[in-house]
């Protein structure tokens, strides 16, 4: 057995802990710039929290606010030539996935220069990121992308149309801080949509190929967690321990994933996202059920593993047959928190099929799926999903 494992950022998890911000920071730097959406941080008063502590430790900061949910090269170049202007010398992300794959990708194009357009691809960020980029610090308010501790952004190509992936090493955050109560105003269909994304991060990347020891019992953790949290936070924001188990559970996941490699529903879901206005979380939710189906015949043992999460239980059941129940129970929980059920229902159309088969295979993920995929495949589950 071989394998590498890789994680090297600061993790600060508990309730209030944004209010130590500026003291867990003050070693890396004196001006900051903080990237975030234009309104939810805002209302949630997280931004005013952060402020605070840094202005305690006497760290000026700056704002920058221009994050959209889907956000390309131009957010990204704006933002670096604002933070030069103001004269800072470290990137905090204060909010989803978007807010946090903008600033860490700021924070190294200010190092290394030109426009983000110039690092798409996992070959070209590594050969042209070869120093590391300003001290990058997470502060997530959702619980989903776990963008805090992985090596890589997902930022809108503008040559192409298509969301893709800029990846290096040193990627990574300086420092992550995981305040459960920064999730509490995230709305049910955020807090839906970004929970699955997080469910599927830990049941695609427990089934990998690329799965180890260490990346298993991480994913297996962070399924559990999810799968019995989410509907309570979708149903009760305010339901603190549900919160702090999904904020716990998109991190472990993440930590997973970003050793383990995801599978075929990541696969295919990217490319949604490029063709229509769908969430990442939503395409995840949907594509999930059908995607096991697929890997069933292969993964079964695995997919069994997740029967002991559920409160009715027949130890008797054959492991195939408890693999059936949980992709029964997971689309029944898709149902509980409003997520749709057919591709068609999010917009897709089967004339587009054939580009969404092409896409898949341009990313990393299919090719961790544990069962191998054929573009027939992709073509048949697409037609399955619909």
């Amino acid at each position: 057995m071989e394998f590498q494992f890789l994680v090297p950022v600061k993790i600060v998890f508990g309730q209030g802990k944004i209010k130590e911000t500026g003291n867990l920071c003050k070693s890396l730097g004196t001006r900051a710039v903080i990237v975030t959406g234009k309104n939810s941080a805002k209302k949630s008063s997280a931004l005013d929290r952060l402020l605070e502590s840094l202005e305690t430790e006497n760290i000026s900061a700056v704002v920058y606010d221009q994050v959209v949910g889907e956000p390309d090269v131009i957010a990204v170049d704006r933002g670096v030539t604002f933070l030069k202007e103001e004269g800072c010398d470290m990137v905090i992300g204060l909010g989803g996935g978007s807010a946090l794959d903008v600033a860490k990708t700021m924070a190294m194009i200010a190092v290394h220069g030109g426009s983000a357009q110039n690092y798409f691809g996992a070959k070209a960020s590594q050969s042209l990121m070869l120093k590391d980029g300003l001290p990058f610090i997470a502060v997530p308010t959702t619980s989903g992308t776990a963008s805090e501790v992985t090596r890589n952004a997902v930022i809108k190509n503008l040559e192409n149309g298509l969301k893709q992936s800029i990846y290096a090493d040193n990627m990574f955050a300086k420092l992550a801080i995981l305040d459960p109560d920064l999730t509490l105003t995230a709305p049910p269909k955020v807090t839906a949509e970004a929970g699955m994304d997080a469910f599927t991060h830990g049941l695609e990347s427990y089934l990998s190929i690329k799965a180890n020891p260490l990346t298993e019992a991480l994913s297996y953790k962070a399924v559990g967690l999810i799968f019995n949290s989410l509907e309570r936070a979708v149903k009760n924001s305010l339901d603190i321990e549900a919160r702090k188990n999904m904020t716990l559970g998109s991190l472990i996941a993440g930590v997973s994933f970003g050793n383990a490699g995801l599978g075929l529903c990541h696969g295919i879901s990217p490319a949604l996202g490029s063709l229509y206005p769908v969430t990442h979380g939503v395409s995840n939710a949907v594509l999930l059920p059908y995607v096991l189906e697929y890997n069933k015949d292969i993964a079964f043992n695995k997919i069994s593993d997740l029967y002991l999460f559920l409160d009715e239980r027949d130890d008797h059941l054959s492991t195939y047959h408890k693999a059936d129940i949980v992709i029964d129970k997971i689309r029944e929980l898709n149902n509980r928190i409003g997520i749709p059920e057919r591709l068609r229902e999010i917009g897709v159309e089967r004339k587009d099929f054939a580009r969404l088969v092409e896409l898949t295979f341009e990313g990393r993920s299919v090719y961790n799926n544990p069962k191998k995929v054929s573009a027939q495949d992709v073509y048949k589950l697409l037609e399955a999903a619909y």
